[in-house]
């Protein structure tokens, strides 16, 4: 009799403890990897996500991951200025036949659930988004923000906002775009 009322008693205790897990609004690690640089924890990953077009460009979001990494303290000080960091990345393919447009990385910010703005990808972690760079054909950009306010296991959603690319004397193309992902759900 004792067993029976214990398998329902632990199944309870398993899914109040997930429950509360989500209601404090921390996400659980997917992956945890041990590098000889440090510890890089995976909290969220999606690929194939959609395709913008705004004005003359293209953009195929391929992949978004929300990570954390806990870094050496030697190899800190060679990657980064912090020993741990907190990033939002995603793999972009950008693509357009206008060279005669303004698009740069000033045109992508990402706003956090947690309030945070940061204008534009990190210089060192993210490859080039500038005009003269992209070409009709499709080069992955890896495009990375580093979360300052908060840590990633506690970001509930991310909106990437797409400014839309102008002429060269500064007007708008098209309207700006916002994507938004869920970071709850699964993929």
């Amino acid at each position: 009799m004792m067993k029976i009322l214990l398998i329902p008693i632990l199944c309870l205790t398993f899914i109040s403890a997930a429950c509360s897990s989500a209601e404090h609004g921390r996400l659980e690690p997917l992956e945890v990897e041990e590098t000889e640089f440090g510890t890089i924890s995976t909290y969220y990953q999606e690929e194939d996500i959609t395709d913008i077009e705004t004005g003359p460009i293209s953009i195929e979001v391929a992949k978004i991951i929300v990570s954390s990494a806990d870094v050496e303290k030697e190899e800190a000080q060679v990657l980064t200025s912090d020993e741990e960091s907190e990033q939002v990345a995603f793999m972009l393919f950008v693509s357009t036949k206008d060279e005669n447009i303004l698009f740069s990385p000033d045109h992508l910010t990402l706003e956090t659930s947690k309030g945070e703005i940061i204008q534009k990808p990190d210089d060192y972690l993210s490859d080039t988004v500038d005009i003269q760079y992209l070409e009709e054909r499709e080069v992955p950009r890896r495009i990375t923000y580093p979360v300052q306010e908060s840590e990633a296991a506690e970001l509930n959603e991310v909106s990437l906002n797409i400014k839309a690319p102008t002429d060269l004397e500064g007007n708008a193309l098209d309207e700006d775009t916002t994507l938004t992902i869920d970071l709850t759900t699964s993929p």
